[in-house]
């Protein structure tokens, strides 16, 4: 449940498509710092998810942010490609955002 099978989870499962996958260099640089520090963290605390540490603060600044991008995706997060909410996403998210505001 680290960040590297976090964004393994986010890819499409299906092995037969022919995937291209690219990141923006700034989300580049976030996704190595985040993989640096997750390899630090468990070297003292093997237990220790980064990811859903970091859940609550991710959560919070979606549901503030208005620029666009932002709530494009809130959007992806809690809906599926039908349209419909995934509501059990949305409590998370909720319970996430306001257990992050306590801190």
């Amino acid at each position: 449940s680290g960040v590297i099978a976090f964004l393994r989870a986010a890819l499409p499962a299906d092995s037969s498509e022919n995937v291209r996958f690219a990141l923006p260099p700034r989300f580049a640089s976030v996704v190595r710092a985040l993989g640096a520090l997750e390899g630090a963290v468990l070297a003292v605390d093997p237990e220790f998810e980064v990811v859903t540490a970091a859940y609550p603060h991710v959560a919070r600044a979606l549901l503030a942010d208005r620029d666009a991008r932002a709530r494009q995706a809130l959007r992806r997060l809690v809906l599926d490609r039908h349209g419909r909410v995934r509501w059990r996403r949305l409590e998370a998210l909720g319970k996430s955002a306001f257990s992050a505001s306590d801190v």
